[in-house]
């Protein structure tokens, strides 16, 4: 990859001082970036680094004192929120996945919209109802009833209980578990516990992201 310094002060709103023809090839921290690297620094803990970086470019606040010549400098107001726009714009990616792999079980009532994508040994049990651009990953599993609203993203080893509901572009990372069992008992006349039977739901509203082994258990009711 080679990104023109230019294309990336645009990008930022950034002056630059130093070479204006520099193409950068790569992202790093500060103490282990390399040559064709771009970089950023906060004032602070981070700038004992600054004479020893190997950096070829690096975001600067305005009150920074440059002292190399050797460095390419990206001047900003904020370094850490400018470096952030350059990996969502050039270096943020997710897995690819397409079409309905064939070691894959889909019930027949069930509802997979337009462009999505449904990886090996996904299970999509009766009545579940896949949005559109949905991306489901190797050895999910969806029972009875579930609904993943458009553009959202199942990574693999995930498992999402019936009648729970996933609103559209939620991320849900490996090995979350959406729906089992809250701690529900009750103690009867011999001191014997019960178990209640967790007949409620899990919703996971618009735009929410949920970490790899995270564990949201449903409702007792509702």
């Amino acid at each position: 990859m080679n990104i023109p310094i230019k294309e990336i002060a645009l990008l930022t709103n950034a002056k630059i001082i130093g070479d204006e023809g520099l193409s950068i090839t790569d992202v790093a921290r500060i103490q282990e970036a390399r040559k064709g690297e771009l970089t950023f620094l906060y004032l602070g803990q981070y700038e004992k680094y600054f004479p020893s970086t190997k950096a070829s470019a690096i975001f600067v606040e305005k009150k920074f004192q440059q002292s190399r010549n050797d460095i390419t400098y990206l001047v900003v107001d904020e370094p850490n929120k400018a470096f952030f726009k350059v990996l969502i714009k050039y270096f943020s990616s997710f897995p690819f996945i397409e079409g309905i792999d064939s070691s894959a079980f889909i019930h027949p009532s069930a509802h997979i919209g337009e462009y999505s994508a449904i990886g090996k040994n996904v299970v999509i049990s009766a009545n579940c109802k896949i949005g559109k651009n949905v991306k489901i990953f190797h050895n999910t599993v969806l029972l009875n009833d579930v609904s993943i609203d458009d553009d959202s993203i199942v990574f693999q080893n995930v498992s999402i209980r019936e009648k729970c509901k996933i609103g559209k572009r939620v991320i849900i990372h490996p090995g979350t578990v959406i729906g089992s069992d809250g701690f529900g008992f009750f103690q009867n006349e011999k001191g014997e516990y019960i178990k209640i039977p967790q007949v409620g739901n899990v919703v996971i509203e618009d735009d929410v992201e949920l970490g790899a082994n995270v564990t949201v258990d449903r409702a007792a009711i509702g």
